[in-house]
Parts: structure tokens; sequence; C-alpha cells
């Protein structure tokens, strides 16, 4: 498939067979925002291979942790055959209850893989039946693999169980909330870091490091800065029900849009930032032209990860590079703009990313002049300058932006090394 002729991501091709029971689904996205909040119960109900990848990730997850985090209390119910055939109404209903009675329990999730899709079984109202009953937040997270695209699907329905029914909370003064990161470093970002030197409290980091009681008191915060895509639905809402702006970061290489986000971070605070907030655009915009001579005519294959794949590819594009080949991974644009943009630019192959593999076996096909992603040992065989876009620690902002041309430029050779310093 050409960029020209994509109608949804769904339709986009696969370049490989290969099926990794994680990137690609719901299930585990959900897992990855649950499984580190301490006082609930977290029930993953589905067949043997989604439950036991499921609880097996959770497992990892609570080794990894630094000593002392909390998690929560993780459950795998299998499907039998039989469940398929007659139902689990009564089973699910008595443990739903079981697990909401339970002492310390706070709340519970009911997360869902596809195959309970085949029951027709009316789960909602069971996790409402149980929660009336018990006066606990139930959750039904129905994570449908064979509807979906993506395990950031997952995140973002977690995200926005987790903040349903939220309850008003007296104002926290110069108190905001960062939304959607899900790796360390956030707490350093551009924006954050520029409103905690100006005496402002970061109240809680979602999903990476919240508790419930963090999150029980989003509600009085004064704003929140979305970092990542996964948490601009929970930014709506918070909006929606309780009238806390937000300002979006998440649109990382877009320069007008960076500088719209610190206009708007302005307005909010009341900083006199206009002088500053124009020299950075202005120094973003010269490092752009004195690197596009560097990279100008250049083609691309694009894999990365995180950032969104259309607006980084429009990016590159305006860098004048040409991208031959868009392997798209988990993560989309979260609107139609810079696709547009770029199919008016270019028209690449677009292709489903299901493993290394895949992208290994395009570079055999054709090599471009430069690969942008993550990439194994494999890729030395082949006359490619790599560029990965760090994403970990978080950054964002101006900052990021130029910490992107620099990459660029290093890979440019020694020319690059020259611009970078």
């Amino acid at each position: 498939m050409r960029l020209r002729e994509y109608t949804a991501a769904r339709a986009v091709p696969r370049y490989s067979c290969a099926i990794s029971p994680g990137k690609h689904c719901p299930l585990f996205g959900a897992g990855a925002v649950l499984q580190g909040i301490g006082g609930i119960t977290l029930l993953y109900l589905g067949t043997q291979d989604c439950v036991y990848y499921a609880q097996k990730a959770a497992l990892e997850h609570r080794l990894s942790a630094p000593s002392g985090a909390e998690s929560s209390r993780v459950l795998a119910l299998q499907l039998s055959d039989a469940d398929l055939i007659f139902g689990i109404r009564p089973q699910l209903e008595q443990l739903l209850e079981r697990e909401a009675r339970r002492a310390g329990t706070r709340g519970v999730f009911l997360v869902t893989s596809c195959s309970v899709e085949l029951l027709s079984e009316d789960l909602q109202s069971v996790v409402d039946a149980v929660g009336r009953r018990t006066g606990k937040p139930l959750a039904l997270i129905p994570t449908e693999h064979f509807r979906t695209f993506s395990y950031f699907e997952g995140m973002e329905a977690a995200l926005s169980a987790l903040v349903r029914g939220l309850k008003p909370r007296p104002p926290q003064a110069r108190a905001f909330a960062v939304l959607g990161v899900r790796h360390r470093g956030a707490e350093r970002a551009e924006p954050v870091r520029f409103l905690q030197e100006r005496g402002y409290t970061l109240q809680s980091i979602l999903p990476y490091e919240a508790s419930l009681d963090q999150i029980e008191a989003l509600p009085g915060v004064s704003f929140t800065l979305v970092l990542d895509g996964t948490g601009l639905g929970v930014a709506r809402s918070l909006q929606s029900e309780f009238g806390i702006p937000f300002v979006r970061f998440d649109q990382k290489l877009d320069l007008e849009r960076i500088t719209e986000a610190w206009r708007q971070l302005a307005r909010l605070t009341g900083e006199p930032l206009a002088s500053w907030i124009g020299a950075q655009r202005r120094e973003a915009a010269a490092r752009s032209e004195a690197l596009r001579p560097l990279v100008g005519g250049k083609t691309f294959f694009y894999s990365q990860v995180i950032l969104y794949p259309f607006e980084t590819c429009l990016f590159l594009s305006r860098l004048g590079m040409i991208p031959t080949c868009i392997f798209l991974g988990s993560v989309l644009d979260h609107t139609d703009e810079s696709r547009l943009a770029l199919a008016g630019q270019a028209d690449p192959l677009l292709l489903q990313n299901a493993s290394s593999d895949a992208v290994e076996a395009m570079l055999a096909e054709q090599t471009p002049d430069y690969f942008i992603g993550a990439a194994g040992q494999a890729i030395r065989r082949y006359p490619v300058r790599h560029v990965n876009f760090r994403t970990i620690p978080v950054e964002a902002g101006f900052s990021f932006y130029r910490s992107c041309l620099s990459q660029l430029g290093d890979a440019a050779g020694a020319a690059g090394e020259e611009y970078a310093r």
C-alpha cells in the first residue's frame, strides 16, 4: 500500500506474518497501566495464551520495579471450552464480589481478551451489579484485539477507566499533572522543569508514577500537560468534567505546535514568555536550515516507536529528506493533518511492522540512505546511516526538537558532528 491509498491503520498490509503477543494487543497495554497501581485487583479474563502472557508480564513488572514500589493484585482467569459454550456470568459475578469485598481492595478492574467477544455475554451488567452491591469502583476494560490496531488502545482505555467517576476536589493552587507518560524522566522534561523552577507543584505523572490517592486528587489540579498521546483522552475528560485546561506537548516534532503549546502555557501561568518563545523558535528554525544541506535529498525508511509516525516523517520531509518506506508500529497520529500534508509531498510504501525481520527483509530489497528507528545488529550489514530518536528519558518542547536535529546531524557524518557542536 502507498501512503496516498491509506484509509485506516487496520487496512495497512503486513510485511511479515509473525505474531507477537504483546506489541499489538491492547490487553498488554491495559496491564502496563494498571499493574503498577496498589490497592486494586486486576483480573485478566481470556484463553490460556492470553492470561499466561498477561500474568507473565505482571510478574516481570513486579520483579523489575524498585524496592517498595506499589503493585496491583493480579488474577488470571482462563476460559475453558465449557465457558466458551455455556457462558461465565454466575462464576464471574461471584469472583468479582469476593474481590470487591476483600480487605484493602479499593477497586477492581476486569480486563477481557478478544476471545470474550465470542461469548456475547453482557459483562458490563455484571460489573455494574457488583459495583452497586459493594459500593466499590469496578470497571470493565474490553480489549477486543479482533477490532483494534495496537496495545496503546488498551492503555488509553485503562487510563479512562481510572479517572471515570472521580469526584470534585478542593483546588490545589499552582499544582499540575503530567498525563500519558509511561517511561522515566518526565519530571525533568522542558515544560515540567520550567514550571517546577517557578514554584509549581507536580502532583502526579500518570500512568508512570501515580497512586490511587493521586488519581483521586486529579480534579483539584490547576491544569495538565499531555506529554504523550495516550494521555489525551484523560486530559479531555478532566476538562469536560471539571473544567481543567490542558496543554499538548505530545506533538513533539511539529515546530508550530510546540510554539503554540508554549504560548498556551504562558497564558495559563501569566509568565512573560513571548521573547523567550520567539528566540527558541528562531533558534530551532535556524538549526533546521543549517541541517538541510546535509540531509536534503536523502532517502529514509521509518520504523520509530513512541513518536507519531506521520508527524515525524513530515518533520524529516520538511528537512528535504525523502520517505520511501514507512513501517507503522503501535503508535498512530491523533489527527490526519500530518498524514495529508506528507501525502502532498511524497507517496512512500506503507506497511505494518510485526518484527525486526520484516524491516531487515525490506532493507535487503531496497537500501535507503537513512534508517530511522530502533534496529538490531543486522542493520550493520547495510550501508545506511542509523538514527533512533531518543525518547527515554522523556523529553518535550524545543529541547526535544533540537535533540532530534542534533542526532540527524551526528548521523550525517563529520559535517554533522561539527553542526551538532
